[in-house]
């Protein structure tokens, strides 16, 4: 169950960062890195859950960096 998770994640992120310009690629992870899941008026559960961000930073750092 943890990597289809991940992967629909992976999913969202390749198809986010597909429409973002590449100039921007370093500011979007770096944002990631910073969200604040306490904030329960955010997506970010939806979007990367807190359990996967590390994870998530490392792999888009590599495909995308």
């Amino acid at each position: 169950m943890r990597l289809s998770t991940f992967n629909k994640v992976k999913s969202h992120w390749t198809n986010y960062m597909s429409q973002a310009y590449p100039e921007d690629y370093e500011t979007i992870i770096v944002n990631l890195e910073t969200w604040d899941y306490t904030d329960k008026n955010n997506r970010y559960e939806e979007d990367c859950p807190e359990e996967y961000r590390d994870e998530l930073v490392a792999w888009l750092r590599e495909e995308y960096l």
